[in-house]
């Protein structure tokens, strides 16, 4: 009997993914939760601004350089503008805007999903990083691919973003855009 269960966990453990690890943030007095793949790690938070912060969370650098990239950008619409609040497309439009600045050869396809119980814009795109000031002048142009969603919970927008170079990215951004749907956002107002 004992012979025979050990063969049956080796079996059951090939085709299970390496577990990440789970993240919780703070901004402001709200709380983000985020279950990272294996080897993603926070590597900045930064404040771009009144009201907003964003998180990064990315791979070791690979041998070429380039490393594959979580962020999660919160904005407290309260604290952003006096006026009303966005809608979801004028919320979605700046945040992968400023990814598309960045790129060439740009395309992109939009759709709908409900992340954290409430209904969000997803953006799938590709493009190239030339100019860009992320790419290292020595590092060769790169295709890229990401996805980015985006959401608004109560006061506080996020806009949720995985990318990744050739050819890199076909086995990471999958894996990357099933943790950012394990995002959930609780906020305390």
């Amino acid at each position: 009997m004992r012979t025979s269960f050990l063969p049956a966990l080796l079996l059951s453990l090939i085709g299970t993914r390496l577990a990440g690890q789970a993240t919780v943030q703070t901004f402001g007095g709200d709380t983000f939760r985020l279950n990272l793949p294996a080897g993603y790690q926070l590597v900045g938070r930064g404040s771009p601004g009144p009201g907003m912060m964003a998180f990064g969370f990315a791979t070791d650098p690979r041998a070429d350089g380039t490393r594959g990239l979580i962020q999660v950008t919160l904005v407290d619409v309260d604290k952003v503008s006096t006026g009303p609040p966005p809608t979801l497309d004028e919320f979605a439009a700046p945040m992968i805007g400023g990814v598309r600045q960045r790129r060439s050869h740009w395309e992109q396809t939009a759709s709908s999903v409900v992340i954290d119980g409430v209904h969000a814009k997803r953006i799938k795109w590709s493009g190239t990083n030339e100019p860009s000031p992320e790419r290292p002048s020595q590092q060769a142009v790169s295709a890229m691919h990401g996805v980015m969603v985006v959401g608004i919970k109560g006061t506080v927008a996020f806009a949720l973003h995985a990318q990744d170079v050739e050819p890199f990215g076909a086995a990471s951004l999958p894996v990357s855009e099933e943790a950012l749907m394990t995002f959930t956002l609780t906020t305390h107002r």
